[in-house]
């Protein structure tokens, strides 16, 4: 499985907590620049979280042309989400990476402007009977959490944010 590549801003993680079997992991990104990237899938449907290094770019044409579909799909889930007009659509760009599911995610914590155009906190409880599976790198090296896709379950991107 592979991460998608197109998808909308939604701002940023400061802490994910995943179940795998037995064991609780917590991920927390302790400064504004350790925060990976949330964005939302261009489906509606999954949150990919990159690092911050991660360049936010202007699509080509050729992209454009290539992604249109999912540059479309992406700006309606944006506007949903944020409650704004989208101003400009940016293709993210970081590793090519093999992803390999890592276990169930339990809450996620992430900063957003979203409804009022200043950034808050937001907590997330994700649904125990459905939660969404986890997939991080797979990489020779073993598990690596630089990109992380959160996707399953009842997982869905909407007007009040996430759900599921």
């Amino acid at each position: 499985m592979k991460a998608p590549k197109v998808g909308a801003f939604l701002g940023f993680c400061t802490e994910l907590t995943i179940q795998q079997g037995d064991h609780i992991y917590e991920y927390t990104f302790h400064s504004a620049k350790d925060a990976k990237i949330l964005v939302g899938a261009a489906s509606g449907k999954g949150l990919i979280l990159v690092p911050q290094k991660s360049k936010l770019k202007k699509p080509t044409t050729e992209q454009v042309s290539k992604f249109k579909a999912q540059i479309q799909k992406a700006v309606y889930v944006y506007e949903r989400f944020m409650d704004f007009q989208a101003k400009a659509v940016a293709i993210v760009d970081y590793p090519t990476v093999k992803l390999k599911q890592f276990g169930k995610a339990i809450s996620i914590v992430y900063a957003s402007d979203k409804w009022e155009g200043r950034e808050n906190l937001y907590i997330h409880e994700f649904s125990k009977r459905n939660a969404p599976a986890v997939y991080v790198n797979a990489g020779s090296k073993g598990i690596d959490p630089s990109v992380i896709v959160i996707k399953g379950g009842n997982l869905a991107i909407k007007k009040g944010g996430i759900s599921g």
